[in-house]
Protein backbone atom coordinates (compact mmCIF):
# COMPACT_ATOMS: atom_id res chain seq x y z
CA UNK A 1 0.00 0.00 0.00
CA UNK A 2 3.23 2.44 0.75
CA UNK A 3 3.74 2.44 -2.88
CA UNK A 4 0.25 3.25 -3.71
CA UNK A 5 0.30 6.56 -1.50
CA UNK A 6 3.86 6.85 -0.37
CA UNK A 7 3.20 10.00 1.44
CA UNK A 8 0.60 8.35 3.74
CA UNK A 9 3.67 6.71 5.57
CA UNK A 10 5.07 9.08 8.51
CA UNK A 11 8.45 9.40 9.26
CA UNK A 12 8.97 8.05 12.98
CA UNK A 13 9.43 11.81 14.19
CA UNK A 14 6.08 12.89 12.52
CA UNK A 15 4.59 9.95 14.53
CA UNK A 16 5.82 10.37 17.58
CA UNK A 17 4.80 14.32 17.38
CA UNK A 18 1.28 12.88 16.40
CA UNK A 19 1.54 10.32 19.29
CA UNK A 20 2.63 12.47 21.77
CA UNK A 21 0.34 16.13 20.70
CA UNK A 22 -2.89 14.42 18.97
CA UNK A 23 -5.99 14.08 20.77
CA UNK A 24 -7.82 10.21 20.70
CA UNK A 25 -11.08 10.20 19.33
CA UNK A 26 -12.69 6.29 20.26
CA UNK A 27 -15.94 5.40 18.40
CA UNK A 28 -18.74 3.21 19.97
CA UNK A 29 -17.26 -0.51 19.22
CA UNK A 30 -13.88 0.34 20.92
CA UNK A 31 -15.58 0.97 23.73
CA UNK A 32 -18.51 -1.94 23.39
CA UNK A 33 -15.59 -4.04 22.55
CA UNK A 34 -13.56 -3.69 26.05
CA UNK A 35 -17.16 -5.97 27.42
CA UNK A 36 -15.82 -8.86 25.12
CA UNK A 37 -12.07 -8.99 25.26
CA UNK A 38 -10.36 -11.08 28.16
CA UNK A 39 -9.10 -9.31 30.91
CA UNK A 40 -5.78 -8.91 29.74
CA UNK A 41 -6.63 -7.05 26.63
CA UNK A 42 -9.18 -5.07 28.30
CA UNK A 43 -6.98 -4.15 30.79
CA UNK A 44 -4.35 -3.19 28.53
CA UNK A 45 -6.76 -0.74 26.70
CA UNK A 46 -8.05 0.49 29.73
CA UNK A 47 -4.90 1.20 31.17
CA UNK A 48 -3.61 2.69 27.86
CA UNK A 49 -6.41 5.15 27.69
CA UNK A 50 -5.63 6.40 31.09
CA UNK A 51 -2.08 7.73 29.82
CA UNK A 52 -3.70 9.78 27.63
CA UNK A 53 -6.64 10.51 29.81
CA UNK A 54 -6.04 14.34 29.25
CA UNK A 55 -6.27 13.68 25.75
CA UNK A 56 -9.10 11.14 24.47
CA UNK A 57 -12.62 12.05 23.48
CA UNK A 58 -15.70 11.00 22.39
CA UNK A 59 -18.64 12.70 19.95
CA UNK A 60 -22.14 13.16 21.08
CA UNK A 61 -23.32 10.39 19.03
CA UNK A 62 -20.59 8.01 20.03
CA UNK A 63 -21.59 7.93 23.65
CA UNK A 64 -25.29 7.55 22.72
CA UNK A 65 -24.74 4.74 20.76
CA UNK A 66 -22.59 3.26 23.63
CA UNK A 67 -25.28 3.64 26.13
CA UNK A 68 -28.16 2.61 23.83
CA UNK A 69 -26.34 -0.69 22.69
CA UNK A 70 -24.09 -1.58 26.19
CA UNK A 71 -26.35 -3.35 28.16
CA UNK A 72 -27.10 -6.10 25.26
CA UNK A 73 -23.32 -6.43 24.75
CA UNK A 74 -22.91 -7.09 28.14
CA UNK A 75 -25.72 -10.28 28.31
CA UNK A 76 -24.33 -11.60 25.53
CA UNK A 77 -21.26 -11.79 27.22
CA UNK A 78 -23.36 -12.75 30.46
CA UNK A 79 -25.13 -15.16 28.18
CA UNK A 80 -21.30 -16.89 26.91
CA UNK A 81 -20.21 -17.40 30.17
CA UNK A 82 -23.10 -19.16 31.55
CA UNK A 83 -23.59 -21.33 28.26
CA UNK A 84 -19.93 -22.07 28.38
CA UNK A 85 -20.21 -23.23 32.20
CA UNK A 86 -23.51 -25.02 31.57
CA UNK A 87 -22.52 -27.18 28.56
CA UNK A 88 -19.32 -28.47 30.22
CA UNK A 89 -20.44 -29.12 33.36
CA UNK A 90 -23.65 -30.65 31.90
CA UNK A 91 -21.53 -32.80 29.16
CA UNK A 92 -22.03 -36.28 30.92
CA UNK A 93 -25.65 -35.56 31.01
CA UNK A 94 -25.87 -34.65 27.53
CA UNK A 95 -24.48 -37.50 26.15
CA UNK A 96 -26.62 -39.82 27.69
CA UNK A 97 -29.22 -38.27 26.92
CA UNK A 98 -28.35 -38.03 23.42
CA UNK A 99 -27.46 -42.02 23.41
CA UNK A 100 -30.63 -42.97 25.22
CA UNK A 101 -32.58 -41.15 22.15
CA UNK A 102 -30.46 -43.37 19.25
CA UNK A 103 -33.20 -45.58 17.86
CA UNK A 104 -32.77 -49.19 17.97
CA UNK A 105 -29.76 -49.15 20.66
CA UNK A 106 -32.03 -50.54 24.15
CA UNK A 107 -31.23 -53.05 27.14
CA UNK A 108 -31.40 -55.39 24.89
CA UNK A 109 -29.30 -54.48 22.26
CA UNK A 110 -25.19 -55.91 21.97
CA UNK A 111 -24.08 -53.03 21.84
CA UNK A 112 -25.77 -52.24 25.70
CA UNK A 113 -23.15 -53.35 27.92
CA UNK A 114 -20.46 -50.98 26.04
CA UNK A 115 -22.73 -48.58 26.64
CA UNK A 116 -23.49 -48.99 30.12
CA UNK A 117 -19.14 -49.60 30.69
CA UNK A 118 -18.85 -46.36 28.58
CA UNK A 119 -20.94 -44.07 30.42
CA UNK A 120 -19.75 -45.16 33.92
CA UNK A 121 -16.10 -44.38 32.47
CA UNK A 122 -17.49 -41.06 31.59
CA UNK A 123 -19.46 -40.47 34.68
CA UNK A 124 -16.48 -41.12 36.85
CA UNK A 125 -13.53 -38.93 34.90
CA UNK A 126 -16.51 -36.09 34.28
CA UNK A 127 -17.02 -36.54 38.17
CA UNK A 128 -13.34 -35.66 38.76
CA UNK A 129 -12.85 -33.22 35.67
CA UNK A 130 -16.49 -31.09 37.45
CA UNK A 131 -14.42 -30.78 40.32
CA UNK A 132 -11.67 -29.15 38.94
CA UNK A 133 -13.81 -27.24 36.89
CA UNK A 134 -15.94 -25.80 39.04
CA UNK A 135 -12.25 -24.44 40.92
CA UNK A 136 -11.29 -22.60 37.99
CA UNK A 137 -14.97 -21.23 37.41
CA UNK A 138 -15.00 -19.99 41.60
CA UNK A 139 -11.77 -18.37 40.27
CA UNK A 140 -12.66 -16.97 37.55
CA UNK A 141 -13.89 -13.72 38.26
CA UNK A 142 -17.29 -12.95 38.36
CA UNK A 143 -18.65 -11.68 34.55
CA UNK A 144 -21.74 -9.40 36.22
CA UNK A 145 -18.75 -7.30 38.53
CA UNK A 146 -16.01 -7.47 36.00
CA UNK A 147 -18.68 -6.06 33.38
CA UNK A 148 -19.75 -3.37 35.76
CA UNK A 149 -15.62 -2.64 36.37
CA UNK A 150 -15.80 -1.56 32.37
CA UNK A 151 -19.13 0.69 32.80
CA UNK A 152 -16.97 2.80 36.12
CA UNK A 153 -13.55 2.62 34.23
CA UNK A 154 -15.82 4.41 31.03
CA UNK A 155 -17.72 6.39 32.78
CA UNK A 156 -14.22 8.17 34.46
CA UNK A 157 -11.94 7.92 31.81
CA UNK A 158 -14.44 10.05 29.51
CA UNK A 159 -16.59 12.30 32.34
CA UNK A 160 -16.54 15.83 30.96
CA UNK A 161 -14.96 14.84 27.41
CA UNK A 162 -18.29 13.80 25.57
CA UNK A 163 -19.42 16.47 22.37
CA UNK A 164 -21.68 18.31 22.53
CA UNK A 165 -25.57 16.96 20.66
CA UNK A 166 -26.57 18.49 17.28
CA UNK A 167 -29.84 19.88 17.15
CA UNK A 168 -32.72 18.28 15.47
CA UNK A 169 -32.36 21.00 12.44
CA UNK A 170 -28.17 20.20 12.42
CA UNK A 171 -29.29 16.48 12.52
CA UNK A 172 -32.16 16.73 9.67
CA UNK A 173 -29.94 19.01 7.63
CA UNK A 174 -27.11 16.12 7.63
CA UNK A 175 -29.72 13.25 7.36
CA UNK A 176 -30.89 15.01 3.64
CA UNK A 177 -27.19 15.67 2.98
CA UNK A 178 -26.35 12.15 3.11
CA UNK A 179 -29.35 10.99 1.03
CA UNK A 180 -28.61 13.09 -1.56
CA UNK A 181 -25.07 12.13 -1.89
CA UNK A 182 -26.40 8.20 -1.32
CA UNK A 183 -28.98 9.06 -4.23
CA UNK A 184 -25.87 11.02 -6.45
CA UNK A 185 -23.43 7.92 -5.46
CA UNK A 186 -26.79 5.31 -6.84
CA UNK A 187 -27.10 7.43 -10.31
CA UNK A 188 -23.03 7.59 -10.86
CA UNK A 189 -23.08 3.74 -10.06
CA UNK A 190 -25.87 2.79 -12.45
CA UNK A 191 -25.08 5.00 -15.40
CA UNK A 192 -21.10 4.07 -14.81
CA UNK A 193 -21.86 0.29 -14.94
CA UNK A 194 -21.14 -1.51 -18.22
CA UNK A 195 -24.42 -3.49 -19.70
CA UNK A 196 -22.17 -6.27 -20.69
Amino acid sequence: MDCILPSYRLSSEEFDYLWNKCVFVVDTNVLLDLYSYSSEVRKEIIETFEKVSDRIWIPHQVALEYYDNKERIKKNQEDNYKFLIDIIIDYPEYAEKKIKGKKGMDEHDSTHELKDKLMKKLKDEFSRIKEELMLIVENYPDPKKDLSYIDECISKLFIDKVGKPYSSEKLEEICKDGLLSIRHRLRLALYSTPLF
